[in-house]
């Protein structure tokens, strides 16, 4: 799984790291077929922060973002956003293999 962050005019903060990796090691284990995701975290003064958020899985690109005036809630609003278009995606019968292998350990 590749993880790629990117940031534009705001400093990464340790507690937004943490919260990407939490998000993006419970994301593989439920969705093992998730090849990578990409982040950009930017900040502009007159339309505040923006997170842009693209994962791909399978052969699908899956797309999210989010706004807003505090960083912090709008990364949380964008990873919340990714994963509701990831629990959209079908399964492929691989990765549900797998999901079904790791759910009876």
């Amino acid at each position: 799984m590749n993880l790629d962050i990117e940031t534009e005019h705001v400093m990464m903060r340790s507690e937004w790291h943490r919260t990407i990796e939490e998000w993006v090691a419970g994301s593989a284990k439920g969705h093992p077929d998730l090849a990578s995701v990409d982040l950009m975290l930017r900040h502009d003064e007159r339309t505040g922060d923006r997170v842009d958020a693209v994962a791909r899985v399978g052969s699908r690109t899956l797309r999210a973002g989010a706004q807003g005036e505090f960083m912090t809630t709008v990364l949380q609003e964008a990873l919340a956003a990714l994963e509701r278009e990831l629990l959209a995606v079908p399964r492929s019968p691989k990765a549900a293999a797998m999901g079904a292998t790791i759910g009876c350990l």
